[in-house]
């Protein structure tokens, strides 16, 4: 009894020693705060006592669980529940409160001193209720009486469905802690929360980008490239998007995202290569397809290979895709393609920024690395929208130009057909005097053939009474002759005969007559902007007149075209108080109309089908009622 009681006074103290060893001592808290990770204990198995402060875990396995969970094979990863403690004590110098941040890849259940402080996620012994979540940037109180000691006990477990075996650029740690004073926390963390944003922030850059390149596109259509920008913006906001506003506490929505942003990124990179292509008309060659296949297996490497297997992508891609995007901006620079340089000035941009963003933390310290990313992910797109901005621009000062040349061409051609009016103004003035009225409206309607589509329509109207007004000219010189003849003959019937086809001949020639210049008089008043005065008129004339020379017209501008017409006029309508020309303009749009519609239907194949348009006027009964 005495030689056991002695070997246990020799064999106390070192048990005491150890047992004090293993408590975890926090007399500071750093600035960037106190991360917990030495003297945790791990156990598998499931039992309510692991929480209890006065638990003996001393059989207990070492463990760290700050690091990643492939780091750790003792930890189950197939929905075991297993337990994590830690004994600590605070120094009584620390008299002011505490708080925590806590980051995981599964579902915990928090005890302190044997009470639960948080549940982060679901622990369920059914493997299918397992929920892994992960409150990221969110502060919880630590609460714990100073100077003395305190037992965290973490109940665990991994959510089985979990695509753990993915990884993009974040490390799956299984447990952490990190203890701060309010002070520092805010003095540290609040740059901290802001950098954590730039997921957002690049996703709202692309998606103002995206309606940008697609206003691009809706106003000038033409440019597909605009729309390939479009998607590429939109492919790209939309994963940043998710997983900055949606995702933050469902780590299975977070490895979702993570792994569809790969694939949506190499679409989206295919998108913007190809845009580059075209926007500087550049042959798509191997390199394009080398490219795009090299994208294609970096979603296979990203899969395969854990922790470094998405820097295929996340690196090589998109510094390849970059790198061909600035040679051939640079090459548009040396062959002096317009803007070529801003594009290029991107691409250095993307480079100078993506170095720093990797080896610049030395520099300039962690934190500034989010900025220095989101400057290289929308160097290029940001020079593109400036390119596309700047040729917008510079095609309108091109059009501007042409608009000048225009206007400066059509003052000349004005001048010429001022010459011309006046070369034929003084031709006018050799011709007879019974004539002249009519050639200063064929002048005048000469004018205005250059104006609208109804030239031939008059020149072919006008023709027909003018080879009248001819022909029976010369017929009647030819009878005068003869008259002569039979003058001097004395055959004093045969003259009266002649001399009575001479009148009649006259008459024709004053009815032809009187013909061509009504034509000149309804095309002057087509031509002329109307008085706003009514004055008496033929209805029946003015809607013939329109007939013919709209019919004449669509015959001058297109051979092919043909049609009948007929006229169906009430004579009884007399003459009425309108505003010819205003009238005749509404008269001509409504036949045009009709001879385009009869003309669709014969071409659409309609069987039997003779095109045939048919005007006609009646005389209201409401005339006369001062209506």
């Amino acid at each position: 009894m005495k030689k056991g009681l002695a070997i246990l006074l020799v064999f106390l103290p070192l048990t005491i020693l150890a047992q004090q060893s293993e408590v975890l001592k926090i007399d500071s808290l750093p600035e960037q705060g106190l991360l917990l990770n030495k003297n945790w204990k791990f156990q598998l198995g499931d039992n309510p006592a692991f929480a209890k402060p006065d638990l003996d875990d001393a059989a207990w396995q070492p463990i760290n669980p700050t690091v990643d969970i492939f780091d750790l094979p003792q930890l189950p990863k197939t929905g075991e529940i297993f337990w994590l403690r830690l004994h600590l004590e605070v120094d009584s110098s620390l008299n002011k409160q505490m708080l925590m941040t806590l980051q995981q890849s599964g579902a915990s259940e928090v005890f302190m001193d044997g009470k639960l402080i948080q549940k982060l996620g679901v622990v369920d012994r059914n493997f299918n209720a397992i929920k892994a979540s992960n409150p990221y940037q969110r502060i919880f109180s630590f609460p714990i009486q100073e100077g003395s000691l305190h037992v965290i006990a973490v109940r665990y477990a991994f959510q089985p469905t979990m695509l753990y075996a993915t990884h993009f650029g974040a490390s799956n740690v299984a447990f952490t802690i990190t203890l701060y004073s309010p002070e520092d926390w805010y003095n540290y963390n609040t740059l901290k929360v802001y950098t954590s944003n730039s997921d957002v922030a690049l996703g709202s850059i692309y998606v103002v980008l995206c309606i940008l390149y697609l206003a691009f596109f809706l106003f000038f259509s033409k440019r597909k490239t605009s729309l390939y920008f479009a998607i590429y913006s939109f492919l790209f906001a939309l994963p940043y998007l998710i997983s900055g506003l949606l995702l933050n506490l469902d780590i299975a929505n977070r490895y979702w995202s993570s792994n569809t942003f790969i694939i949506m990124g190499i679409i989206a990179n295919s998108f913007l290569l190809l845009s580059v292509y075209r926007l500087f008309q550049s042959r798509i060659g191997i390199f394009y397809w080398l490219i795009l296949l090299f994208g294609v297996s970096s979603i296979a490497s990203a899969f395969s290979f854990y922790k470094w297997g998405w820097t295929v992508y996340g690196v090589g891609y998109n510094l390849l895709v970059s790198f061909e995007i600035l040679r051939i901006a640079l090459k548009g620079v040396i062959i002096n393609k317009k803007g070529a340089y801003i594009i290029a000035t991107g691409g250095f941009i993307f480079f100078l920024f993506w170095f720093l963003f990797v080896s610049g933390a030395k520099l300039f310290g962690t934190s500034y690395g989010p900025y220095f990313y989101v400057i290289a992910s929308v160097g290029i797109p940001l020079s593109v929208a400036i390119f596309l901005g700047y040729d917008f621009a510079q095609t309108n000062l091109s059009l501007q130009q042409k608009l000048i040349e225009n206007e400066t061409l059509f003052n000349d051609k004005q001048q010429i057909l001022a010459t011309q009016k006046d070369t034929l103004e003084r031709q006018v003035e050799v011709r007879t005097s019974e004539l002249k009225a009519s050639q200063n409206q064929l002048i005048q309607a000469e004018k205005m053939a250059s104006l609208g589509e109804l030239t031939a329509g008059i020149a072919h109207e006008i023709q027909n009474p003018l080879n009248f007004v001819n022909n029976f000219s010369d017929l009647n010189k030819e009878l005068l002759a003869e008259m002569n003849t039979e003058i001097e003959k004395g055959n004093y019937d045969e003259v009266k005969e002649i001399a009575k086809d001479v009148s009649e001949n006259e008459e024709k020639i004053n009815h032809h007559g009187k013909r061509a210049d009504a034509i000149v008089k309804g095309m002057l008043q087509h031509s002329r902007t109307g008085s706003g005065v009514k004055e008496p008129t033929d209805i029946n004339a003015l809607c013939d007149e329109y007939l013919r020379l709209a019919y004449h017209g669509l015959r001058a501008k297109d051979k092919s075209f043909n049609a009948a017409f007929k006229t169906d006029f009430d004579n009884s309508i007399g003459k009425i108080n309108i505003i010819p020309q205003d009238i005749g303009r509404v008269i001509l749009n409504l036949i045009t109309n009709a001879f385009y519609a009869v003309d669709e239907k014969k071409r659409s194949g309609t069987d039997a089908y003779e095109p045939t348009v048919t005007i006609s006027t009646r005389r209201s009964p409401l005339l006369g009622r001062g209506v």
